[in-house]
């Protein structure tokens, strides 16, 4: 009984099952198992290529990115090197091109001299890298010739201003000019050119006293007596006090027998301090035309001794003496005179014509 209930059972249980309320049933469980695993699959599908496109972005922003800033490391990630490599320092090269950076970088890494065991996901990143070490190397190499650049700025433009100062140095001052024209005006013989050289002088720089009495003394000599005189009254508005002018002058007084005129002049020097010899002379000079016989004799006395040996000064003492009647020291002034050999013929026998008169008295 046991037996038949179950096949009866068994039989019921296929009878539902092909029914067609029970096939639709089961394929709804079907459908919706299948729609189930076909979700899942998207959902897997999804999130791999979320996770890829994730990771490409991620690898692609470092290579872009990586270049606009270098960092000092280095670009080849080593994973091995035998122990028995050694690590290369990099000289220090002064290079400006990028051609000959990368030229130097291809003699620096060869894999004849390392061998490193080196392990790169693609060629894009190898190329990356290689990019990197090519401006790592140039910005190096720009900040080791940076110094060397302002080094030969400073350089140039030293020699620049030693060139400048140089030819500053080089520009004669109007003081140097007028030297350098006074010392051509020395030299030159002929007389003409002097004195257009003279005047040039004068006109740069009236004051110069040598080039004044040069030019004075010259127009002297050819005769042009006038304009001697012009040049020497504008040296004495120039400089009142200056000896050379003022016995320049007062001699040309004597020469056109104006005595007194010479004394006025003269007289703006104290005669009792100033022991100048051609000052005094003229002094002597021009108090003897003026027939001021005492004072010249003051002034001749004083010259003897200055210069003993001069025998103008002991013919100017010894007439000085006469006149004030002193007839010993006449005799001895006119023979000092002749004992010095250097008077001219005709004031020599004036000199004897004296000593025989005086001695006849």
């Amino acid at each position: 009984m046991s037996l038949l209930n179950q096949v009866l059972q068994d039989l019921e249980n296929r009878n539902a099952s092909n029914s067609p309320k029970q096939r639709k049933i089961n394929q709804l469980k079907a459908a919706t198992n299948t729609q189930k695993n076909s979700y899942f699959f998207l959902i897997i599908l999804l999130c791999l290529t979320t996770s890829i496109a994730l990771i490409n972005f991620i690898v692609n922003d470092e290579d872009v990115i990586a270049p606009l800033t270098p960092k000092p490391e280095k670009i080849l990630e080593i994973t091995d090197i035998t122990p028995s490599q050694k690590q290369i320092t990099e000289p220090t090269i002064n290079i400006s091109s990028i051609n000959e950076l990368q030229e130097i970088e291809q003699i620096k890494i060869k894999p004849e001299d390392q061998e490193p065991i080196v392990k790169l996901e693609s060629q894009s990143i190898t190329t990356l890298q290689s990019e990197k070490n090519t401006n790592n190397l140039a910005q190096q190499l720009a900040k080791k010739d940076a110094p060397i650049k302002t080094n030969k700025k400073r350089q140039t433009q030293r020699k620049k201003l030693y060139k400048q100062q140089k030819h500053i140095t080089k520009k004669t001052s109007p003081k140097q000019q007028v030297e350098k024209l006074f010392i051509q005006a020395k030299k030159e013989k002929n007389k003409i050119t002097q004195q257009s050289t003279l005047e040039k002088i004068l006109i740069l720089n009236p004051k110069h006293i040598d080039a004044r009495l040069l030019l004075a003394n010259n127009l002297l000599n050819i005769g042009l007596l006038q304009k001697t005189i012009e040049i020497l009254d504008q040296g004495i508005q120039l400089f009142p006090q200056n000896i050379q002018f003022i016995s320049f002058r007062s001699q040309l007084f004597l020469q056109n027998n104006q005595p007194q005129l010479a004394l006025d002049i003269l007289h703006r020097i104290d005669s009792r301090y100033n022991q100048n010899e051609m000052y005094l002379s003229l002094l002597a000079s021009a108090y003897q035309q003026n027939s001021e016989a005492l004072h010249s004799l003051e002034i001749y006395q004083k010259l003897i001794i200055i210069n003993p040996l001069k025998a103008e000064y002991w013919l100017g003492f010894a007439i000085a003496q006469e006149k004030q009647g002193n007839k010993a020291q006449a005799l001895k002034g006119y023979q000092q005179a002749l004992d010095k050999n250097t008077l001219k013929k005709s004031i020599a026998s004036y000199i004897k014509q004296r000593v025989s008169s005086l001695k006849r008295l």
